[in-house]
């Protein structure tokens, strides 16, 4: 029972996370991106009027930075859940406890990790 309740879990959060991807959408004609003569311009999968690479990779960052999130969030439910649930038994109160301080540090990591990257390229640059 517990197998099927996380699987089941497991798969709603999936559904959540990329079920608008497999939704089919009436588009209109694709938007042709307006580029100097003698230029490369990329094509925004976004569907926003950006076409210079920063701010697309930017967008792209910040919808990871929220996966992330929702991840870790996830990590934190189910950590508590084992530790709630875990009935006395000190093998899984560690269990549940250990997942929670490694999700916080999996997430502390990726943060620490985004502000030293934005840090160099603000410095390398000149935007400081």
């Amino acid at each position: 029972m517990k197998n099927f309740v996380s699987l089941f879990l497991a798969g709603l959060f999936v559904w959540f996370l990329v079920g608008d991807v497999f939704v089919v959408r009436a588009a209109a004609a694709p938007k042709v991106p307006k580029c100097p003569t003698g230029s490369i311009c990329l094509t925004n999968p976004l569907e926003n009027e950006t076409t210079d690479a920063p701010t697309i990779i930017g967008i792209i960052i910040k919808a990871a930075l929220s996966v992330i999130g929702a991840v870790t969030l996830l990590m934190f439910v189910l950590g508590a859940a084992q530790w709630l649930m875990s009935a006395g038994n000190t093998e899984k109160v560690a269990a549940g406890a250990k997942t929670m301080m490694w999700a916080a540090i999996g997430v502390l990591l990726v943060f620490a990790s985004y502000i030293v990257i934005t840090q160099l390229t603000a410095l390398i640059t000149g935007a400081v």
